[in-house]
């Protein structure tokens, strides 16, 4: 009991100091008011036309030497009359002893008397009752009879001119009635629950009555308190689903009808959102059951529903403020949760149905808002972003996986037509916040990069490719709408997108197919499917970057121009790397084999791909940035190309001649034969790349067919000279010399192609 008038103690100081607080802001207020009608009511005053006096002047003869004079600046005759300067407004004097003291005085003291009464009162009481002077009922009845009396006082207090004063009052009376009723019913049992709760329903109504009849915004807090205090102070432990919920509603209503008529009381409407929803919470989390879960759903939706009817009223009686949209916020966000706790219990099909339904209507309200209100636009669109919002849950707690990435990618694709012919920034947000989701949520789902089980897999036609192409063409619908919306930044990352989903598919089927191939196969097979699975992905990837380049041109065309650039590049790499040493070495057949076909199909790519590079230099100045690299990267793989193709057919020929095994003669022969050979071909492949460079004057293939003679030098007279015997030695010097000649000669016979400015 003591813990209570202490608590009912600290909520009257709470309204004590919240009216004190409204009283300061009517203050200012009324000085704002003052301060703009003597503004309106001055005019501004001419000032007066002064005439110069007469001066006389002087006869000729009798005029005197010029004397200095202080300088007078002369307005000009067309200048215009400054107009009259407004005195600055005076600031509101400070308070003075004597207001001070009528605030101490008449005001806090008014507060602090009420409290201690109360808390007096109650330890009063206490101390009677500790020593049974006073019956139950007698206390109850006189819990009562000092609540009403507070009440009368406060109305004779407001006859006298005493309002402040009977705030006071009305605060400790009204505290000391939800005292007295909980009191009847949960110490002493004296009433049933009906009663009680009838009772407490009466007193908060008579809360907000005074409220009213006070112009108060504290006592409306106190009855605000009072009512959505009331299912916890009459609790009897047993779950009363319909009556509960029954009672917040219209406990709901009443307090947002008193915000139609008090809209300076606007801070009720987001308390009684988190009290609506606390209540609810603190039952279900100790009453809930699946049988209760249609009428749980049901009186969720009304909750949202009352408080949606509200704003959406509000929005077109004025302007909503940032304020208004949080409520509406908290009250969507507050809904989903209420919806989902239960519908997770159960096999979620309801929880679809409801997320639909609140689609629908957040849906309505937007296109409501949009025809009655034009100028409201963004309060349709924050209804839009709602309702998009609950569609893309829905299609989460329906469906799974894959079919998740692609009703996203669809939804994301519509949102941004909306978007655009909104032309409202925050639903393209949202759409290429939902898009990135989708990119995320297929790249992560089953069988999106390796299926599985592996036996249902069938190449292109699975699950998989309709996914991706989905996705790839929702992400060029959206760089499409983003560039008429006049953003080519997300468009182009858009096309990004869709490139990358269109290389991590051409990947995953080429990988799933070749491991469909391995599968019940011997160690020689796999190991030859896996690696013509690696050289054949390096040939789509360059089939896809030449088909970029193809496409590439200006405006929104550059992802293609880098995109195609780097896939030929990633490409060229991965087939020289790969391609350096074929596997298996028992399937090896020099020249035709599955290696020299994708090096060759590369360094043909690789050479269209500078044809195309060439052509867009106008359009693009990185276009001959990634012709310089490519012509490189082409150069080196075709030496890569003709290295690995000698390598390993000496060392298929020392493994089919068991060359190892016989005798070191013969082993000896086939090295140096291949030393010879690489040399020779080192020197012949550079003589061909000066001879392009010279050419298609090529400065980068002229400077890499230089570096490669010097490595080639360097091999012919480090190791030729170490290791071979002398019939090589005298092969290898001969050609060596024999081809910088020539090569010296080509650069005296070009020099001026050599020297003049390259046509890159």
């Amino acid at each position: 009991m003591f813990s209570a008038l202490f608590l009912l103690g600290v909520l009257v100081l709470l309204v004590a100091l919240i009216i004190r607080v409204e009283k300061l802001s009517a203050r200012v207020s009324a000085l704002q008011a003052r301060v703009e009608e003597s503004e309106r009511q001055k005019t501004p005053v001419a000032a007066p036309h002064l005439q110069p006096p007469p001066v006389a002047r002087p006869a000729p003869a009798q005029v005197s030497p010029p004397q200095e004079l202080p300088a007078i600046v002369a307005p000009a005759r067309d200048a215009q009359p400054l107009p009259p300067v407004s005195p600055p407004v005076p600031l509101p004097p400070s308070r003075s002893k004597e207001e001070w003291e009528a605030l101490i005085g008449g005001k806090l003291l008014n507060r602090i008397g009420a409290l201690a009464l109360f808390i007096g009162v109650g330890f009063f009481l206490k101390y009677a009752f500790d020593n049974n002077w006073i019956t139950e009922t007698f206390r109850v009845l006189i819990g009562a009879a000092v609540g009403a009396a507070a009440l009368g006082l406060a109305e004779r207090a407001v006859k006298k001119g005493f309002p402040v004063f009977a705030q006071g009052l009305v605060g400790a009376g009204l505290a000391i009635l939800y005292l007295s009723v909980y009191a009847s019913f949960n110490f002493y049992h004296l009433l049933p629950q009906l009663a009680a709760f009838v009772l407490m329903a009466v007193v908060t109504a008579l809360a907000f009555t005074l409220a009213f009849r006070y112009d108060s915004a504290a006592v409306s807090f106190i009855g605000w308190l009072g009512g959505f205090l009331t299912p916890f102070l009459l609790s009897t432990g047993e779950s009363n689903q319909v009556g509960l919920f029954t009672y917040l509603l219209l406990l709901d209503a009443g307090v947002l009808i008193v915000l139609q008529k008090k809209q300076a009381w606007s801070m009720l409407e987001p308390l009684t959102v988190a009290g609506t929803y606390a209540v609810y919470f603190s039952w279900f989390a100790e009453y809930y059951e699946s049988s209760l879960l249609i009428t749980t759903l049901l009186f969720v939706g009304l909750f949202w529903l009352l408080f949606h009817a509200l704003d959406l009223t509000l929005v077109f009686r004025s302007s909503p403020s940032p304020q208004r949209r949080l409520i509406a916020w908290m009250n969507g966000v507050l809904a989903y949760w209420a919806l989902f706790f239960p519908a997770a219990r159960t096999d979620g099909s309801m929880m679809t149905e409801a997320l639909l339904l609140f689609a629908l209507l957040y849906a309505l309200s937007a296109l409501a808002v949009l025809r009655g209100k034009p100028g409201q636009r963004l309060t349709s669109v924050h209804y839009f972003i709602a309702a998009f919002t609950l569609l893309a849950l829905a299609i989460l707690n329906e469906w799974k996986g894959m079919t998740v990435a692609e009703a996203w990618a669809v939804e994301a694709l519509v949102i941004l037509f909306l978007a655009r012919h909104l032309t409202s920034r925050p639903l393209a947000i949202t759409a290429e916040a939902l898009f990135a989701l989708a990119c995320l949520k297929l790249l992560f789902a089953p069988r999106a990069i390796l299926f599985d089980p592996l036996s249902l897999f069938v190449p292109v036609w699975n699950v998989r490719l309709l996914a991706f192409l989905v996705l790839i063409a929702a992400a060029a619908g959206c760089a499409l709408l983003l560039k008429r919306l006049d953003r080519p930044r997300e468009a182009e990352l858009f096309q990004y997108g869709w490139i990358i989903l269109l290389v991590i598919l051409l990947s995953a089927e080429l990988n799933d197919c070749f491991r469909a191939l391995a599968v019940d196969a011997t160690a020689v097979a796999t190991e030859a499917a896996s690696f013509q699975r690696t050289m054949t992905i390096a040939v789509g990837w360059m089939v896809v970057g030449l088909a970029l380049l193809t496409s590439a041109g200006g405006g929104l065309r550059r992802p293609f121009l880098f995109a195609g650039s780097s896939l030929v590049l990633i490409a060229s790499s991965l087939g020289g790397i790969r391609g350096s040493a074929f596997v298996p070495m028992e399937l090896f057949t020099p020249v035709l084999n599955i290696r020299f076909a994708a090096l060759i199909i590369l360094v043909a790519g690789g050479l269209l791909a500078i044809r195309l590079l060439r052509g867009l230099r106008d359009s693009n100045s990185w276009a001959a940035e990634f012709r310089y690299v490519v012509q490189i990267v082409v150069s080196l793989l075709g030496a890569a190309m003709l290295t690995a193709e000698i390598n390993d057919t000496f060392r298929h020929a020392i493994t089919a001649t068991g060359a190892e095994h016989r005798g070191s003669d013969d082993l000896t022969r086939l090295e140096n034969l291949k030393q010879l050979s690489l040399s020779g071909a080192w020197l012949l492949y550079s003589i061909f790349l000066m001879v392009v460079g010279l050419w298609r004057r090529m400065r980068a293939v002229r400077v890499l067919a230089i570096c490669l003679f010097a490595c080639t030098i360097l091999k012919i007279f480090i190791y030729d000279l170490s290791f071979l015997d002398t019939l090589y030695r005298f092969i290898s010097f001969v050609a060596l010399g024999a081809i910088l000649l020539v090569v010296s000669y080509l650069y005296q016979r070009y020099r001026a192609i050599i020297f003049e400015p390259s046509r890159e």
